[in-house]
């Protein structure tokens, strides 16, 4: 039987080095590679407010159930949106603040109310909101990327937030997880990484995990993000190549 194959890029290093920065342009840099028809997930903060909003919809309720992770906790989203559901997102954009932020918004606000452009509004406003946000603030993204499903979580400095990130990966059934964690050994995050990627292997499923170090200074976070973009660019190309056990 052909196994089902899946790899983990974990990203690791010391607090402050500049690990959420890097995956923060390499989700940006993958996006502008990515039709705009393209859906995705995305979780991330603005203006102190968590906002999550998925754009092929969550009929199954898998991603608004992956956000109940946060609850309890400062991470919990105060707006969810989907193309059957933006009131919310539709009260926040009315903001004058926001309005003054996104020079699209006059465009962005009808189609958000139409049932036959709500998804694209909705692609387009969270690529706004993903060039507005501060770099240092984490992010969770699921799209799709040469034919693989790719979720990339830039938080990883607790245990609790690489839940988040390996619980999305599994209910999307994703392909390919890249995350953040602290150093590799004996972290508690490292750790719970590396027990997931444990627990998800079986007779149907091949896992790889990569452990790529945060080199350098914070200078050196664009570049990185290059070096992990034509990576993965790689890692694709020859999926199938290895003949799977």
């Amino acid at each position: 039987m052909e196994k089902e194959k899946k790899v983990i890029i974990a990203l690791y290093g010391d607090p402050n080095t500049g690990k959420t920065t890097t995956l923060h342009k390499l989700a940006l840099e993958l996006l502008e590679s990515i039709a705009m028809e393209e859906d995705l997930q995305v979780v991330f903060s603005y203006n102190q407010k968590k906002i999550a909003i998925s754009t092929g919809g969550d009929d199954k309720g898998i991603f608004e159930e992956d956000t109940h992770l946060y609850d309890g906790t400062d991470r919990k989203p105060h707006t969810f949106a989907t193309p059957k559901r933006i009131s919310e997102i539709l009260g926040f954009i009315n903001r004058e603040d926001i309005k003054k932020k996104i020079s699209t918004l006059h465009e962005l606000s009808p189609q958000l109310q139409k049932p036959d452009t709500v998804a694209m509004a909705l692609r387009k406003l969270s690529r706004e909101f993903l060039k507005l946000i501060e770099e240092k603030e984490d992010i969770q993204i699921a799209f799709r990327y040469k034919e693989k499903k790719i979720v990339i979580s830039t938080a990883g400095d607790s245990e609790s937030e690489v839940q988040a990130s390996t619980n999305l990966f599994g209910m999307l059934d994703a392909d390919i997880l890249v995350a953040a964690t602290r150093k590799i050994g004996g972290t508690d995050t490292c750790l719970s990484l590396r027990n997931y990627g444990e627990a998800i292997k079986s007779e149907k499923i091949e896992l790889e995990a990569i452990w790529i170090s945060k080199y350098g200074s914070k200078s050196l976070n664009e570049a990185q993000a290059k070096k992990l973009h034509a990576f993965i660019d790689l890692l694709i190309d020859n999926w199938d190549s290895e003949p799977k056990k």
